[in-house]
């Protein structure tokens, strides 16, 4: 979810906020052939705060994956983009405006 965040998943609005991409045929969301190899494991844990001890699994890991993955193109280009999507088209102008203003 975290990655599909960071580099896909976006709602477009139009000039009077009407949603563009309404249903799953115009939003992107990655497949299993878009990501990389990973490894799930249980932790056994309990969260005193939680019901019965349980805690949530699934959103609160979007958070730092998004940040993970915009620090990543930080550390690629030195360019930082601070709105998600991270976009082939964001991380071009990025480098368009870096090479303009510093000459790099």
């Amino acid at each position: 979810m975290g990655i599909g965040e960071a580099i896909w998943e976006e709602v477009r609005f139009d000039e009077n906020g009407r949603i563009l991409n309404p249903n799953l045929g115009e939003y992107r969301l990655p497949t299993a052939l878009d990501l990389p190899m990973f490894h799930a494991s249980t932790v056994e844990s309990s969260d005193p705060a939680g019901p019965w001890g349980v805690k949530e699994v699934g959103e609160g890991a979007t958070v730092p994956t998004e940040g993970a993955v915009a620090n990543a193109v930080f550390d690629a280009i030195g360019v930082q983009i601070d709105s998600l999507p991270l976009t082939p088209e964001k991380i071009w102008r990025a480098l368009m405006e870096k090479k303009h203003f510093h000459g790099t």
